[in-house]
């Protein structure tokens, strides 16, 4: 009988596991990258880089661009600026609309470009967590802007993935810009019954 109790409770165990990973974990799907939260400079014109300085200051030139006519075009940095890994190389053929680099100002703030569905933007807006899983097995929290939330929900529509910017409880390192991450939508027990009868009440007429 021993042996039997112990394998029900593993059973037990895994049915619960998979029970709170169903109903309280939604993972997002798509692809997820760490980004700056910033503008991309792109080409005006077609044709090929003729100089790119990542170092330029405010007002200097970021890079130029020489046509197919022989015309130079050059692009000023907007600011003194911080520039995202990644940057195109001198000599490197673009078409107009092509990211030549990506800037932000100095106290920009390293996030995690993800696409969020109506269901996982209702949970983060009901108070759970994304968990920023890296590359190297680190774990980080990061939680959308507040200000962005209304909007985004008013957009939003479960099934159908949006872009957002999710911000990390501990900052990240500018060299880590471009590097793919998994995030789980994690929501507590609690806040998740909370909710289903927030929902419930409300679409029976209930207080809104």
């Amino acid at each position: 009988w021993g042996t039997f109790a112990g394998l029900g409770l593993l059973l037990a165990g895994f049915v619960g596991l998979k029970l709170y990973e169903r109903l309280f974990v939604a993972p997002v799907t798509g692809l997820s990258t760490v980004s700056l939260a910033g503008m991309d400079l792109r080409a005006i014109s077609p044709g090929q880089l003729d100089f790119v300085n990542p170092a330029a200051s405010k007002g200097e030139i970021a890079f130029a661009i020489r046509t197919t006519s022989g015309e130079v075009l050059a692009v000023s940095m907007p600011c003194d600026c911080v520039v995202a890994p990644g940057a195109a190389q001198s000599g490197a053929t673009v078409l107009a609309g092509d990211t030549v680099m990506t800037v932000a100002p100095a106290d920009a703030p390293v996030v995690v470009a993800a696409q969020v569905d109506g269901h996982g933007l209702k949970m983060l807006a009901s108070g759970a967590s994304a968990e920023v899983h890296m590359p190297d097995g680190t774990v980080t929290r990061a939680a959308l802007d507040k200000a962005e939330l209304p909007g985004l929900l008013r957009t939003a529509a479960d099934g159908v993935a949006i872009p957002v910017d999710l911000v990390p409880t501990q900052p990240l390192d500018v060299a880590q810009v471009g590097l793919p991450v998994d995030v789980l939508i994690k929501s507590d027990p609690l806040a998740a019954v909370s909710r289903f009868f927030s929902f419930n009440g409300t679409a029976n007429g209930g207080p809104k």
